[in-house]
């Protein structure tokens, strides 16, 4: 393959890629679900800093940080109105002190709410039907509201260690340290990609999904503080008040980039889906991995999810995930203990017919089974024929007369 050839289906892989991005992105809601995730954000701003800095001060090695921690969250992450709303957030947070113990649950609900929306949020974009209960959500959300403040706190106190040390004093420390908001952006979007989805995300994909989020949000850090400051529209209609719709739209703003960087991360890792070609259809998706599985079944093996993904070339209708918990719901395949895949049914006690009416999927027509170049199609493709042939005579009768209840002789195949 010469060197224009390469470029040409590089360049065509790119294009997939990113109608992949954008179509799911536009499939899965994002828009509205940033919104939804905005919303809960700032119900949840205040509890999270009470939670967060609450645990920060817990530590002895953090005393004194909170400050230092609030100033560069609100300097660094909040363009040109952070010290407005750092001003707000903290009135606030001086009031739950005051609270009384109904109020600190309620706090501490909306503080999960937004965990919860968050989870559902990545859940949905990686086609996941069970998202976490009980202790291990618990743990989770957890985690999310104790790990952050601590990290960040751990980040600023080394970076005061390294800064009072002699030979760096002499050095251009504070251009090294202008680097530090971006790699706790890119930190956080990464941990966010591949620990929150219920569901097995390779740290790879969750990497370049979060070094995709960590460019887009500072580059719009930039961008917003540019229009804030060259254009007063806020200014001119909400006077006064304009801090707090410019916040609301902040926030909406990197949710909308967060959720673009999952989907990247969920693009990665379903390359298997952006395969040029018409995709297979679900009933052929399933018999195309039971039959590997028999095939794996007679040699005394398993088989990974990469083996099932790469039994055909062809792109998949249905994705992997969905097929994976459709086939086990059926007890047709169970997963063994390292995470491979094997048969859970004796398919001698299994029919074409009963796999038709278990499974969720239509039978493909005799004209669809032209797209498909897999192993399956001359063992099966005839039987798919004569079902359809057999169909479309059996059905050849117009609704009219299917509603008057006519009957019409027909000879049998």
């Amino acid at each position: 393959m010469n060197r224009p050839q390469k470029l040409t289906e590089k360049i065509a892989e790119s294009k997939r890629f990113i109608y992949f991005v954008v179509r799911h992105f536009i499939e899965d809601d994002c828009p509205y679900r940033a919104s939804a995730l905005a919303f809960t954000t700032l119900l949840a701003l205040v509890p999270l800093m009470s939670v967060g800095f609450a645990i920060l001060s817990t530590f002895p090695v953090f005393q004194g940080l909170a400050e230092p921690v609030q100033n560069f969250i609100f300097a660094n992450f909040v363009p040109t109105t952070g010290k407005i709303v750092q001003n707000y957030l903290l009135t606030f947070a001086s009031q739950v002190s005051k609270l009384s113990a109904i109020g600190l649950v309620f706090l501490f609900i909306v503080a999960f709410l937004v965990m919860y929306t968050i989870e559902s949020t990545m859940n949905k974009i990686w086609k996941i039907n069970t998202p976490r209960h009980g202790i291990s959500a618990f743990l989770l959300y957890w985690a999310i509201v104790s790990l952050a403040p601590l990290l960040l706190g751990l980040s600023l106190a080394v970076s005061s260690y390294f800064l009072s040390m002699p030979f760096f004093a002499t050095q251009d420390v504070p251009a090294l340290l202008s680097y530090l908001p971006f790699l706790c952006s890119l930190l956080g979007f990464t941990f966010l990609y591949i620990v929150v989805p219920n569901c097995q995300v390779k740290f790879l994909h969750g990497l370049y999904g979060g070094i995709i989020a960590a460019f887009l949000f500072e580059s719009a850090k930039f961008a917003f503080a540019y229009y804030l400051t060259h254009y007063n529209t806020y200014q001119l209609l909400y006077g006064a008040f304009a801090t707090v719709p410019i916040f609301f739209a902040w926030i909406y703003w990197v949710w909308l980039i967060t959720l673009l960087g999952a989907e990247v991360s969920f693009a990665l890792s379903v390359h298997h889906q952006r395969r040029p070609g018409i995709a297979i259809d679900g009933f052929s998706h399933a018999l195309i991995w039971l039959y590997q599985l028999r095939l794996a079944q007679l040699d005394g093996k398993e088989l990974s999810l990469d083996a099932l993904i790469n039994a055909s070339t062809h792109a998949y209708a249905t994705g992997v995930n969905e097929m994976l918990c459709v086939l086990i719901d059926l007890q047709l395949i169970k997963t063994t203990h390292d995470g491979h895949y094997v048969l859970s049914r004796d398919l001698n006690e299994l029919t074409l017919y009963d796999l038709a009416n278990m499974l969720p999927y239509r039978i493909p027509r005799s004209d669809e089974l032209s797209i498909h170049s897999e192993p399956l199609d001359n063992l099966w493709q005839t039987y798919i024929k004569k079902n359809d042939n057999h169909l479309k005579h059996t059905f050849n009768i117009s609704l009219e007369q299917l509603f008057r209840g006519d009957t019409i002789q027909r000879d049998t195949l």
